[in-house]
């Protein structure tokens, strides 16, 4: 497991915090910018396409059987994918996308970084005063 320092507010005693935890991804997947993830976006969008609660989202998770999802919610749902991650994705594929970790593998396959730093921009940076006083 990978650690990062995190301090808070004024405190001056940092907090060693697991990485995916602070940046909300995995060892295989893509970094989009602080925050942000392939992943967190997959899990967001069926979570809000098929009404289900955030926690029976996982990655072993499968659309039809685990999440309810009928043939008119995987449309959708690849549409959504579609959308949110600038991508088209062909019929034959998008049959095959079955779980949450194969569509967030075909993602993950399919977008480049450059795209997805675009997708979710980080946070901006502390605004210094040039000004005199």
């Amino acid at each position: 497991m990978r650690l990062a320092r995190y301090g808070a507010g004024f405190s001056s005693m940092p907090f060693l915090v697991p990485i995916e935890r602070l940046f909300g991804q995995t060892a295989g997947s893509k970094q989009v910018a602080p925050g942000c993830s392939i992943i967190g976006k997959v899990k967001e969008i069926t979570v809000e396409q098929l009404q289900v609660d955030e926690k029976e989202v996982q990655l072993k998770s499968r659309f039809k059987e685990d999440l309810g999802a009928d043939s008119l919610d995987l449309v959708e749902l690849v549409m959504q994918f579609e959308e949110a991650f600038q991508i088209e994705i062909p019929d034959d594929d998008a049959l095959k996308l079955a779980t949450v970790e194969s569509a967030v593998n075909y993602i993950d396959a399919h977008v480049s970084k450059a795209k997805l730093a675009q997708l979710c921009p980080s946070k901006p940076s502390p605004i210094k005063s040039k000004a005199p006083f």
